[in-house]
């Protein structure tokens, strides 16, 4: 055998140990996002059971258009986020949820039951407002884990050697789960007492990612 066609030989070798390693890698960030996914889904499914429970307990108290709204976004949001549990790795399943969410947290606020306690509200609302307050505190919390994963992996995938192979293996860019800006613009700033600054029954509104980063 020739020295050239050795030195051949070893360069398709490293090439294909290179790829190899890379491919191993990139599956592994990818599976990492991907399970960090599954803490987001039993949150929001917690979430929009929660949602369906409260319009329940407000229904025929709360302005009827307004309850209509909140549970067509809840349906909607629903569905969005059976799509990304189906393929977290999806860009427009994680922006389809991100908008379903923000959606639904709009139709949430035109009910008035969060952003104002004080609105009369059967008793049995009471505890559901405080359950969805504490479910948002730990989604915020699944979130930001998600969203670490999602950066790993996209950083990992614009790194050389990945840059050169990573699509053509198969590996697209990941999105990550943005907060819901309404939800974020329905926390109002400081006021005095009676005020709405508190969350639901009174207790403190959960922290949004921006505020706990």
């Amino acid at each position: 055998m020739s020295f050239a066609v050795t030195i051949g030989l070893g360069c398709i070798v490293a090439l294909v140990l290179v790829l190899v390693s890379v491919y191993s890698r990139l599956i592994t960030l990818r599976n990492r996002f991907k399970t960090a996914f599954g803490p987001i889904d039993v949150q929001l499914r917690r979430r929009h059971d929660l949602i369906a429970n409260l319009a329940d307990a407000v229904d025929g108290v709360g302005d009827a258009d307004a309850l209509t709204a909140v549970r067509e976004a809840r349906d909607l949001a629903a569905d969005a986020e059976q799509a990304a549990a189906n393929d977290p790795g999806s860009a427009a399943a994680i922006a389809a949820l991100t908008a379903a969410e923000a959606r639904l947290d709009r139709a949430l606020a035109g009910l008035g039951l969060r952003s104002h306690p004080e609105t009369p509200a059967p008793t049995a609302a009471a505890p559901l407002r405080d359950e969805l307050d504490a479910t948002d505190a730990q989604l915020v919390v699944a979130r930001q884990a998600f969203n670490a994963a999602v950066a790993g992996y996209n950083v990992e995938r614009q790194r050389v050697p990945a840059v050169l192979v990573a699509g053509g293996l198969g590996f697209a860019a990941a999105a990550p789960l943005e907060p819901a800006g309404a939800r974020e613009a329905e926390r109002p700033g400081p006021a005095g007492p009676g005020s709405d600054a508190h969350g639901l029954g009174g207790r403190p509104r959960p922290e949004t990612d921006a505020e706990v980063a």
